[in-house]
């Protein structure tokens, strides 16, 4: 592909503004647009129509001279350096993220100039970079990473010591980078949603707060993965409960519907006939949890104790009655903070691949405890939805509120019969009317 076929741009400072793009050029642009369009909804590509059987592909290979490692960022985009010419061509630049920042996502604006700089939309949004454009993924092998390790009992600063009746960071460790999974690392205790993903006590919580999603004392998963108490509901915002979370390293997802039908004999039939007498739905759901440094140890075993806790009563002391307990789960945008109640619960802590933590030097601070743990479990599913006919089984919104999921384009469950949103809506009406009511009655103003 001829070199003159890129869309260049240059400045003189005796004529200005140049550029070799002809209106010819233009329109065979538009010609191809348009050629693409009808492609995409009748199948036929008009160029092969017309193509001449001489001709040559259509595409052609990256040039040596562009496969190098652009000096900059220590991660960069391999997709930034396709084709011919590289940084002179506007129109074949990589433009992700550019159609959906169409959609007002600061988050696709942010990636769509990084997919078009020299060095691609990796460079700010992989696997380690701090605060949610990273998945706190782990950099054991950075530079300086062998000064901390030459002690392997070294502490970092994520490790807590019981102080004051909480677990709190040591002012020692302050200074020690945590080189472990940042999601792993993330302990259990009680929370607000907001703070899900908070994996360490902020070392300096202004900062923290001024840069927001770039706040490095935050991170996310590939795939939201948690559980919690029951009084976290999906758009929950102020209130606090349980939360355990774990890397979404999940193995076993499968999601059962289970309708109940009683068979009835009739007179004069040989076959029975079917009466609906119920509905109930398993979830069945197993992961893998991995340590990949010491550090971690203590914060998985938290949750995973904790976790056991919800198969177990509650015992009220005003009473010999057991209160059972129920939790929520969320798993990607399936299931957001859902009531689930869990039938059973294993882990697996020993197979032929799985090591331990010896604590060869015997500090009182560390336990001998598997590195992998194998979790299986079964729920029933409740929902805080209406199991019903075109009703709502899976979330798929955007955004919630305590009447249900919010109906518009970022529902993708979104419908005119769909009874579950139809009653979301009415009882929003209900609702807002009696806070309407109840706030007139309090107004002074009325007395």
């Amino acid at each position: 592909m001829a070199d003159n076929d890129n869309l260049k741009i240059w400045w003189n400072k005796a004529g200005g503004i140049h550029t070799n793009y002809t209106p010819a050029k233009y329109a065979q642009s538009l010609g191809n647009a348009a050629g693409a369009t009808i492609q995409n909804y009748t199948g036929i590509n008009p160029a092969m129509l017309f193509s001449n059987a001489n001709e040559g592909g259509l595409y052609s290979a990256t040039p040596y001279a562009n496969l190098y490692k652009p000096v900059g960022p220590p991660f960069t985009d391999f997709r930034s350096r396709l084709g011919t010419n590289i940084g002179s061509s506007i129109l074949k630049a990589r433009k992700d993220g550019t159609w959906s920042a169409l959609n007002i996502s600061p988050r696709s604006v942010v990636y769509a100039l990084a997919s078009i700089s020299p060095y691609g939309a990796y460079s700010v949004f992989n696997l380690n970079a701090a605060g949610k454009r990273g998945f706190g993924w782990g950099s054991h092998g950075d530079p300086g990473a062998e000064i901390f390790r030459s002690d392997f009992t070294l502490q970092s600063n994520v490790v807590t010591k019981w102080q004051m009746g909480g677990w709190r960071t040591k002012l020692r460790n302050k200074l020690t980078p945590f080189r472990g999974d940042r999601v792993n690392v993330i302990d259990y205790s009680k929370r607000s949603l907001s703070d899900v993903y908070n994996w360490r006590k902020p070392i300096f919580p202004i900062i923290g707060a001024v840069l927001g999603g770039l706040n490095p004392d935050i991170t996310q998963d590939f795939i939201k993965f948690y559980f919690t108490g029951p009084t976290l509901h999906n758009g929950s915002v102020y209130g606090t409960d349980d939360i355990m979370v774990f890397r979404a390293t999940i193995t076993t997802l499968d999601d059962s519907f289970n309708p109940e039908w009683s068979p009835v004999k009739m007179i004069g039939r040989a076959d029975p006939n079917f009466h609906y007498s119920g509905f109930s739905r398993d979830l069945s759901l197993a992961f893998t949890v991995y340590a990949t440094d010491r550090d971690e140890l203590k914060p998985i075993y938290r949750k995973l104790n904790a976790l056991a806790g919800y198969t177990a009563p509650i015992y009220d002391k005003q009473s010999i009655g057991l209160i059972a307990p129920w939790m929520r789960l969320t798993v990607g945008d399936l299931l957001i903070q859902q009531p689930v109640l869990i039938n059973s619960l294993q882990y697996s802590f020993v197979d032929a691949d799985t090591p331990w933590e010896i604590n060869l030097e015997n500090d009182p601070e560390m336990k001998q405890v598997p590195l992998k743990i194998e979790v299986t479990i079964q729920f029933k599913v409740i929902t805080d939805y209406l199991p019903e006919k075109n009703g709502q089984f899976y979330t798929l919104a955007k955004s919630s509120n305590e009447y249900g999921p919010e109906t518009g384009t970022t529902n993708w469950l979104t419908d005119d019969d769909n009874t579950t949103m139809q009653r979301a809506n009415e009882a929003m009406t209900v609702g807002d009317s009696f806070k309407a009511k109840l706030k007139a009655s309090l107004d002074l103003t009325n007395f």
